[in-house]
């Protein structure tokens, strides 16, 4: 199994970008090998895992999660910062990392107005970009228009300044994951929060927030309802191990959802692999300034040449 999680979260975003800049790249052409993240690139800790107390499950704790759900939805400003952690078989196919090591996929961290943003991606991904392995790739999206702060070579962005991006890349400066996308998948009608128990409260930013948690079978419910575009749900019902927690805080807001699925590729059932996602939602309705970058230089889509095969 997860033979789909590895195409979304990391082929699959690898392939729209390069679909993104126009074509595929030569079979002659070679990446920098991934860099297992350090003490500067390490994601930001997850809550300390609270002791278990069945409490309120059912229509309490899914009308609890739907009414955070909506009031977060209707908030324009907030920071986002997710990381997407993996390990297992999948690493067959990046060069250069351990199949025993957790590594990140992704790790973005970013504010978001409306419909314009400014974030920064990190991982693997944007280590597959050639960006800058310490600092990420910084992205801003501002009045429909996108730009990219170099280097990233893939890109043809070679200098440490800000371009334009063209049309045609416009999909490569959109995070990985839309916080709006996560919370309208997660209050969809065809979503069952009603397996989620609550397992006791902290606080978050300062907020006491109340932990919903579900075991296999209360996240298997939430997941086989999500838009597949949303979150990595592609056979998870196959997953061994499933596991979901989410906050919900007494301002009224949904602020961290934290998933763990973990299970065996059907066809070679000694390889494991593991997927651990964390999304925290911050500082709703803050007063971001996300402006044009000056003196940002124009970025054609580059172009690449296919080997004609004999």
């Amino acid at each position: 199994m997860y033979r789909s999680f590895r195409v979304t979260l990391l082929l699959g975003v690898f392939s729209l970008l390069l679909a993104a800049c126009g074509g595929q790249p030569a079979a002659t052409d070679t990446l920098a090998p991934p860099v297992p993240p350090t003490a500067t690139t390490a994601p930001p800790t997850a809550p300390p895992q609270p002791v278990v107390n069945a409490g309120a499950g059912g229509a309490e704790a899914s009308n609890a999660l739907l009414a955070a759900l909506k009031q977060s939805q209707e908030a324009k400003t907030y920071q986002v910062d997710m990381v997407v952690l993996g390990k297992g078989d999948f690493a067959a196919e990046l060069p250069g990392v351990d199949p025993n090591q957790e590594i990140q996929l992704f790790n973005v961290s970013g504010k978001f107005d409306g419909q314009n943003s400014q974030f920064a991606l990190k991982g693997i991904v944007a280590s597959l970009m050639g960006g800058d392995t310490e600092n990420g790739i910084e992205f801003i999206v501002i009045d429909g228009q996108n730009y990219v702060r170099g280097p990233v070579p893939l890109l043809g962005a070679t200098e440490n300044k800000w371009y334009i991006l063209d049309d045609s890349m416009g999909d490569i400066a959109q995070p990985p994951l839309q916080s709006d996308e996560m919370l309208a998948s997660l209050s969809d009608e065809n979503v069952d929060l009603s397996g989620l128990v609550k397992s006791g409260s902290e606080p978050v930013d300062g907020v006491q927030c109340d932990i919903y948690v579900g075991d296999k079978d209360a996240t298997m419910q939430v997941l086989q309802g999500f838009d597949d575009d949303a979150l990595p749900t592609d056979e998870a019902d196959q997953a061994e191990v499933a596991e979901s927690k989410f906050w919900v805080c007494e301002d009224g807001y949904f602020r961290q959802m934290q998933l763990t699925i973990e299970g065996a590729d059907e066809a070679n059932p000694d390889q494991t692999m593991t997927i651990k996602m964390f999304v925290k939602i911050s500082d709703f309705g803050g007063n971001f300034n996300i402006s044009a970058p000056a003196d940002a230089a124009p970025l054609e889509a580059p172009s690449f040449e296919i080997p004609q095969q004999p």
